[in-house]
């Protein structure tokens, strides 16, 4: 069970409750769910998203204990007090994200083609073939298909979506 919670600062947060047994005869696993590293004084340990609250140590719980208020109450202590981003840990998914982007970037460098400032057709054409072309969109764009720099555009927007979505996929494992 997920609860999205807002803190303080408008930051949105998850609540990650684990309701398998052997609960109720044992409290359940809370974590806090962020895409980064967060300290707070409710969270175990730097990294890890395990919730500790007094009232879910195994030894205080009982099978009838009542869940909401202890909810509310760590929810509360997260929203109005905000966790922090653990500036001594860096996430291995940030590194890898940053990476990853970086490679997208010289990718990017490197596929691209220059783009010509000057077009030798265009210039061949008389302002009537030029008026009548402007006014035709399908001409444009066989015009702009026959265009060796279109070419190599497209097969190099190919490569890279490809090459993007290897790289997607070694981020995921």
């Amino acid at each position: 069970m997920e609860i999205p919670f807002r803190t303080k600062v408008k930051h949105l947060l998850h609540l990650v409750l684990d309701l398998s047994p052997p609960f109720p005869s044992v409290p359940p696993q809370v974590f806090l769910r962020e895409g980064r590293t967060l300290k707070h004084r409710l969270l175990k340990e730097s990294g890890s998203g395990k919730v500790f609250y007094p009232n879910l140590d195994p030894i205080a719980w009982g099978a009838h204990t009542d869940l909401v208020p202890i909810l509310k109450e760590i929810i509360n202590a997260f929203a109005t007090d905000s966790p922090i981003a653990d500036s001594s840990k860096v996430d291995r998914a940030e590194k890898k994200g940053d990476l990853a982007m970086d490679s997208v970037q010289d990718m990017l460098k490197a596929s691209l083609p220059q783009v010509p400032s000057y077009f030798e057709m265009l210039e061949d054409m008389t302002i009537a073939q030029l008026e009548e072309l402007a006014e035709n969109d399908a001409d444009i764009d066989t015009l702009i298909q026959s265009m060796e720099v279109n070419n190599s555009y497209v097969s190099a927007r190919e490569d890279l979506a490809t090459d993007v979505l290897k790289l997607a996929r070694t981020l995921v494992v």
